[in-house]
């Protein structure tokens, strides 16, 4: 009986601190990225907008905007499931770098090129087959495209990430 309310006891103190995490997070601001869309060719330019909103000042801020690529393997073995995520794409450049900022809202407008030539995969019909062969061998992997910004400053790190589609 002292075990489950240990336990009991331990999982509500891990809720009540991502919470209090989360609303910490808001009372700084946050970030908005709106691209013009959600779906992308390789070699493409992706733009948009990010609206930084501060609710209280930053000092020596350094605000970033970037571009990632992750493949996420999944692998199948005597019931098990395990995941493994690699980074093969990251570029990131500065929109701000060590400015001062006060509470408010501050637009930017971005662009952001897409690599021509970057692909793990191969064609349509080769891919499917190889895809099939992998799951049969208990593999599974995908690639995941994000958009990403960061504003890191004393007192205010704020981060925001979208998923978009690049083929």
């Amino acid at each position: 009986m002292d075990l489950k309310f240990l336990v009991l006891g331990v999982s509500l103190f891990i809720v009540l601190v991502v919470i209090i995490n989360i609303i910490l997070r808001k009372r700084k601001g946050s970030i908005e990225l709106i691209p013009e869309k959600y779906n992308y060719n390789l070699g493409e330019k992706i733009t948009g907008k990010l609206v930084l909103k501060l609710k209280k000042s930053a000092n020596n801020g350094k605000l970033i905007i970037g571009l990632k690529c992750e493949r996420s393997e999944t692998t199948y073995s005597d019931n098990k499931k395990s995941t493994n995520n690699y980074t093969l794409f990251d570029f990131n450049f500065p929109l701000e770098n060590k400015k001062d900022y006060s509470p408010g809202e501050y637009p930017y407008d971005f662009s952001i090129d897409i690599p021509k030539n970057y692909s793990k995969d191969v064609g349509p019909i080769a891919g499917n087959i190889i895809k099939s062969i992998n799951f049969l061998r208990g593999r599974d992997s995908s690639l995941k495209w994000y958009l990403y910004s960061e504003l890191n400053c004393s007192g205010v790190d704020l981060s925001k990430r979208i998923e978009i589609n690049v083929s």
